[in-house]
């Protein structure tokens, strides 16, 4: 101990750290002094950070918990730190040094309030390290409250297996060890994350019965049914540090959340994925009660929440002119699990989906007579010696997702495709049969597949199955090219559908609207069109000849290595830099 107090003693007056622009490091003379006679802590933490994890602990005179340190100082702000110790380390005398200034740190022992459920109670020894005060870099002494972890309350007032976004927000809230509270309602289940998460409890809420009433009057008897429903769930739930609200819709969710957040003292931070306002007008005249009274609720909540997150720049922009409302861009980025996947991949998806979608079964006995056969479909076989091989003269795979709602209009879809069917059966040498997957559920569906049941075409076929969460993916990154539909009620929303096809490597054509440069380029990473007329020549131009095309080739190239480019940037590492200062 001597030794260990002359080591402190002798960086006392002395600057012991170095700084490069905001890092800061400590010299490794010291970080070996501290190894030899002790415990060296390196936090990297944010100011509020308080997982164990961002400590790296390292120690000679205990085996258990010892982690060498990967790195200098980053990005550090306090000198007050919570930290937790095995019970390894408890038997031996030791002091804890500042990493910047050298200095002992004193100890103490924390209360025993501190639930025995939560991730530090995980050992036994928990101290709070409280540093000097003499270092220039300190600018705060506050000891974070870990009596709990924060918690959030996540409003979807629609189905929460369907919001993706508000999924993905939940699921980056556990990454950073929130306790989250999700309110929605379940037709379709969450994904695996959250269904399973320990930290997050749904509270489902009762759907409004199906009642034959005039349109005017079903509507406020809804607005009233989910009024309350909300509220009621709300007010069962532990106060929040913080609620998350989507928008759409606004009425009358804007209200409840705003309104109970005022009462509970809790931050409302709204995310705005379009304008409630603008999808009313599609069924209602732009000068109506109904549609004026939306744009009001959205434009007098919005200014008065603690924060706004926005899907595009044009967005922002238009909230800042047309209500004074300051939001930040998050834009939409695909998680891990949308990604490319390899042709072993692709064969056994294709065997599993054969099963309820014939059109993936092969179309020809004959693919078993051939020598060494195992498996085929309408698309791959695999041999008796293990290879995947691709069919030469298969179907193009081309695959929609749709809401099946009036801002997606599957009509444009199927006149392009019945000119396609056209077209094909003149020239089958040239262009091959396509198959086309829509997945997605919504209220226009039975219309247009009764439609589709009328259709005798030879050269397209059409299958509408639903997909597990697990299968999405993976059928996308199968496919050979994507369609959007999705056209934007306020033309300043982007589709998620589009983000879900880049992060597995699919090109896409999606019908223009005024923002979608922010994602979609022509030629580069996909194609627009704003008529079926152009949709079906974009069909021509990617399947003519299918699938060697030596022609299209540069052009295939070019849209990978921007494909590329874009699946950099993920979902969590966007999260992280754009909206988690808001929760902490």
């Amino acid at each position: 101990m001597e030794k260990e107090e002359h080591i402190a003693k002798e960086g006392h007056g002395k600057k012991e750290a170095e700084r490069c622009g905001n890092k800061f490091c400590l010299a490794e003379e010291k970080q070996q002094q501290f190894m030899e006679h002790g415990v060296l802590i390196l936090a990297s933490s944010h100011a509020n950070e308080t997982r164990v994890s961002r400590f790296f602990i390292s120690t000679t005179k205990a085996n258990t918990g010892e982690i060498s340190p990967k790195s200098m100082v980053k990005n550090f702000h306090y000198h007050t730190f919570l930290i937790t110790l095995p019970n390894s380390f408890l038997p031996f005398k030791f002091s804890l040094f500042c990493a910047i200034c050298g200095r002992t740190l004193h100890l103490r022992r924390l209360p025993s309030a501190v639930p025995p459920n939560s991730l530090l109670a995980r050992h036994c020894g928990l101290f709070t390290c409280l540093s000097c005060t003499s270092c220039s870099c300190v600018s705060s002494h506050r000891l974070p409250d870990m009596s709990a972890r924060k918690r959030v309350c996540v409003v979807v007032l629609g189905d929460i297996g369907r919001s993706p976004r508000m999924q993905y927000h939940v699921k980056s809230l556990l990454e950073h060890n929130f306790a989250v509270d999700l309110v929605g309602y379940l037709d379709t289940t969450p994904i695996a994350a959250i269904a399973t998460s320990e930290q997050v409890k749904i509270h489902e809420l009762n759907p409004f019965p199906n009642l034959e009433l005039p349109r005017l009057i079903n509507y406020v008897t809804k607005t009233i049914w989910q009024f309350l429903t909300l509220l009621v769930a709300l007010l069962s739930i532990s106060r929040p540090h913080l609620m998350l609200c989507q928008n759409p819709p606004a009425i009358p969710t804007l209200v409840v959340c705003y309104y109970y957040c005022w009462v509970r003292n809790t931050r409302l931070l709204v995310d705005w994925h379009n304008y409630t306002h603008s999808i009313l007008a599609l069924t209602s005249a732009e000068t109506s009660l109904l549609v004026r009274l939306a744009r009001w609720i959205e434009g007098y909540y919005g200014r008065r929440s603690a924060g706004n997150l926005c899907v595009t720049e044009a967005m922002k922009r238009n909230l800042l002119e047309v209500w004074d409302i300051k939001a930040t861009v998050l834009y939409d980025r695909p998680p891990e699990h949308f990604r490319p996947i390899t042709l072993e991949e692709k064969h056994e998806l294709f065997v599993r989906l054969s099963e309820t979608i014939p059109q993936f079964l092969t179309r020809s006995p004959d693919d078993f007579k051939e020598s060494g056969v195992l498996e085929s479909t309408n698309f791959t076989q695999k041999l008796s010696s293990g290879a995947i091989l691709v069919k030469p003269n298969r179907p193009g795979i081309v695959i929609s997702s749709t809401s099946w709602t009036p801002d997606e209009d599957f009509g444009v879809l199927l006149q392009a495709l019945q000119l396609y069917e056209d077209h094909a059966a003149q020239q089958p040498d040239i262009f091959p049969d396509l198959v086309c997957v829509i997945t997605g559920k919504g209220p226009q569906k039975e219309h247009y597949m009764t439609l589709l049941g009328e259709k005798r075409w030879r050269h397209v076929s059409v299958s509408a199955p639903w997909l597990e969460n697990q299968d999405y993916p993976r059928l996308l990154a199968a496919a050979d090219l994507g369609v959007c539909l999705h056209w934007s009620s306020s033309g300043l929303d982007l589709p998620m559908k589009v983000v879900d096809m880049f992060g597995c490597g699919l090109p896409v054509c999606a019908i223009n609207f005024k923002c979608l440069d922010e994602l979609l380029q022509h030629r580069k990473n996909g194609f627009v069109f704003d008529t079926p007329q152009q949709l079906f020549q974009h069909l021509c131009y990617w399947f003519e000849r299918f699938p060697d095309n030596i022609a299209l080739t540069p052009v295939k190239d070019e849209m990978e290595r921007h494909l590329r480019t874009f699946q950099r940037l993920r979902w969590q590492d966007n999260w992280d830099r754009e909206a988690l200062t808001y929760f902490q």
